[in-house]
């Protein structure tokens, strides 16, 4: 949508270059300014919308994500541990400590991408006031 803003005033603007008709060109004005504000208006509400999923955290309340990575680990022990899926995707059996460590580095992205969120909002917060 603002990608289509933007080429509307851009168009707004090439038909003003072209013109001499004062009429015409009043009425592309107020056009072209329109679609200024809408693209304005719809950058604040994107910005206002990021705010408050990251504020409220939705993403660790998304049913879609939580069941599609239980799938992935699903899926991931599949191929690690029976031996025809094992052949097929040319992956070597690692031990129970191996896939744990694997495991734990794996979730270990989540509270680090957590962290640098608070510290994003906090920053934001104070170049807000």
């Amino acid at each position: 949508m603002i990608a289509a803003e933007q080429k509307a005033r851009v168009t707004y603007d090439n038909i003003l270059r072209l013109s001499d008709d004062p009429d015409v060109n009043d009425v592309i004005r107020f056009l072209r300014e329109r679609e200024i504000v809408h693209f304005q208006r719809f950058g604040e509400a994107v910005q206002l919308l990021r705010e408050k999923l990251d504020q409220k955290n939705v993403y660790y309340m998304n049913p879609a994500l939580i069941w599609s990575s239980i799938a992935s680990f699903a899926a991931t022990t599949l191929v690690i541990y029976v031996p025809f899926l094992a052949d097929a995707f040319e992956f070597e059996h690692i031990s129970l400590t191996e896939y744990a460590i694997a495991l734990g580095l794996a979730f270990l992205v989540i509270p680090i991408v957590e962290i640098i969120k608070f510290f994003q909002r906090k920053a934001a917060a104070a170049n807000a006031r």
